[in-house]
């Protein structure tokens, strides 16, 4: 072995917020489907077709085009890398045997300089490199060829390594660059304009979050730079970004990740936006390690919930006692959270006439082991009621992993009572206490749990138990209710870790603040709700859970199984 060099888009839903799309240097955009692209660009369209073709072929390798072959040394290169097993060991999928997108995407002569490197005592006239990329795994294989005594020299694979681009790839990258609508306003027309360059580097992709190959095409306007990230495996735009100023001696690098963080920190964090569907109101900040809050959400004109966030994921693992993580969810940058958001909170409309608020939080390198994917959900019905969840998305770091988001809800009401159902009646809390809903909890008919009562009415509190239809295998949640003393925090301001990750009891955090426990009669109370989870990966029965798979295209996909738990909130009069 020898070294010859270097080593899920989301859908960005902003159109039902008040708050418009960023001002600023760089802007995310939204995705247009492949199919529009290709009806838009005919060359795009035949380059699909021929992946498609080849996938069903014996050799599952898209070759370069026919005018990309300028010396016939070129080709018998090629073919001696294809014959050799170790080039072309990865082109099927392992587990399943499917083949594979795979692209033979550069071949050049070896520089005299990179003769000497390899010591390989040849004219550099007789030796070739040939450069194959896989867009399942990520990764690029090289070979060296001697094809003067028809051999291969060395094979080199580069995982997570991204190939230097071709004439083709980059031709259809500013193509799709400038059918984007956002890039052609940013550009001032849609017509007569060219790039003025293409970055790419061996050393780093620059879609660092998908793990796919993407090209930069920039274009030149009155002396600045637009560089439009262009996703080379789904062919998409992921964003753009005006640069000034650039140098030699202060090279500007734009990234996926670098505009996401822009985009989300400047729109979404520690900033309050607002959104008004049906008879809802709703106030959402990201912040920079509670996951997304809600806060001031109003139904017809009326406060119904002062604050709710999601403060931590506590994880542990059956497999190894004591071993887990206490998971902060927040921005991307500038914060505490371990699993960031890099994407606008999306909006949904869903079953029973109401609608969703999500926000979707990742590891770098999700579903990769011991990453994470977690999502807040925020669901609001035409009735006036309400559901909180936490959605987990896997896999973390196996098999047996447990679960416990910890939830923080103030409803904001000055004279609150809370209570149980006993299985005969409402039995209402005196003191600051703590609850488990386990399998010999007993439920209103309607199958409600808890109440929080003021003088002119309130909410039933109904815990998951396998009743949403969404897949939820119940929510087993220890419930504790708190005094909220004004000016001595108490979760209001942001919290950066809360409890321990891997206790298995009712020490979760929040019974930090029961002591000395309080009575409760007509204070101001905040809700504390942990349920639990366990993932699953048995065939079948998968939950919390991602899987990556082949698509059509011979591209990786990533299917999920979520899994999701929190309470619903009902409302009632007096």
């Amino acid at each position: 072995m020898f070294t010859c060099g270097g080593e899920s888009s989301e859908q960005i839903a902003n159109s039902t917020t008040t708050n418009a799309a960023i001002k600023g240097p760089q802007q995310l955009v939204a995705s247009i489907p492949i199919a529009t692209m290709e009806t838009s660009i005919p060359a795009l369209s035949l380059y699909q077709e021929e992946i498609k073709t080849v996938l069903t072929s014996k050799r599952p390798v898209v070759l370069m085009e026919k005018k990309a072959y300028t010396q016939p040394k070129m080709l018998l290169a090629q073919e001696l890398a294809l014959a050799n097993p170790e080039f072309v060991r990865d082109i099927y999928y392992k587990e399943t045997g499917q083949a594979l997108h795979n692209e033979i995407t550069g071949i050049r002569q070896l520089t005299n300089q990179e003769v000497l490197d390899f010591q390989l005592n040849l004219p550099a006239t007789d030796c070739y490199r040939v450069e194959m990329y896989n867009y399942f795994y990520n990764a690029t294989a090289l070979a060296i060829v001697d094809v003067k005594n028809r051999r291969v020299l060395g094979v080199n694979h580069l995982p997570a390594i991204a190939p230097e681009d071709n004439k083709r790839i980059e031709d259809l990258a500013a193509k799709i660059a400038i059918h984007y609508p956002e890039v052609a306003e940013q550009l001032n027309t849609s017509v007569g304009v060219f790039p003025s360059d293409y970055k790419r580097s061996i050393q780093d992709s620059k879609c660092e979050r998908t793990r796919h190959y993407c090209v930069a095409v920039v274009f030149e306007k009155e002396n600045k730079k637009l560089w439009v990230i262009v996703d080379v495996n789904d062919w998409m735009v992921i964003g753009w970004q005006w640069i000034e100023n650039e140098t030699k001696d202060r090279p500007v690098v734009v990234s996926q990740r670098t505009i996401q963080n822009a985009f989300v920190m400047e729109d979404y964090c520690n900033k309050d936006n607002q959104l008004k569907k049906k008879d809802w109101a709703i106030t959402y900040t990201l912040t920079s390690s509670d996951g997304l809050e809600i806060k001031n959400v109003k139904f017809k004109g009326k406060e119904v919930v002062h604050s709710a966030k999601l403060v931590d994921w506590h994880v542990s693992y059956t497999f190894n006692d004591g071993f887990g993580y206490s998971d902060a969810i927040g921005c991307p940058m500038y914060s505490a959270a371990a699993v960031v958001a890099f994407s606008a909170p999306e909006i949904i409309n869903i079953e029973g006439g109401g609608f969703a608020l999500i926000q979707d939080f990742r590891s770098p390198v999700w579903p990769l082991a011991c990453n994470y994917r977690y999502q807040n959900r925020y669901e609001f019905y035409p009735d006036g009621s309400f559901r909180i969840t936490g959605v987990n998305l896997g896999i973390g770091c196996g098999a047996g992993g447990q679960y416990r988001p910890v939830f923080r809800i103030d409803m904001g009401s000055t004279n609150e009572d809370f209570a149980h159902w006993d299985g005969q009646n409402w039995k209402t809390w005196d003191i600051e206490h703590w609850h488990l809903q386990d399998e010999q909890s007993a439920y209103t008919p309607e199958g409600y749990l808890y109440k929080i009562s003021t003088n002119a009415g309130g909410y039933f509190m109904e815990p998951g138990k396998r009743q949403f239809g969404d897949g939820g295998r119940g929510d087993n949640a220890y419930t504790y209710i708190t005094v909220k003393n004004e000016g001595q925090g108490e979760g209001e301001l942001d919290m950066p870790t809360f409890g321990e990750c891997c206790n298995t009891d009712y020490h979760q955090g929040p019974e930090t603040f029961m002591n000395p426990a309080e009575k409760l009669a007509g204070k101001e109370l905040i809700i504390w709700y942990v349920p639990q989870m366990y993932n699953d990966n048995e065939k079948g029965q998968e939950y919390c859970w991602a899987a990556v798979e082949v698509n059509d295209m011979g591209k990786a996909t990533f299917k999920t199984w979520q899994g999701v738990i929190g309470p619903k909130f009902i409302p009632f009069n007096k």
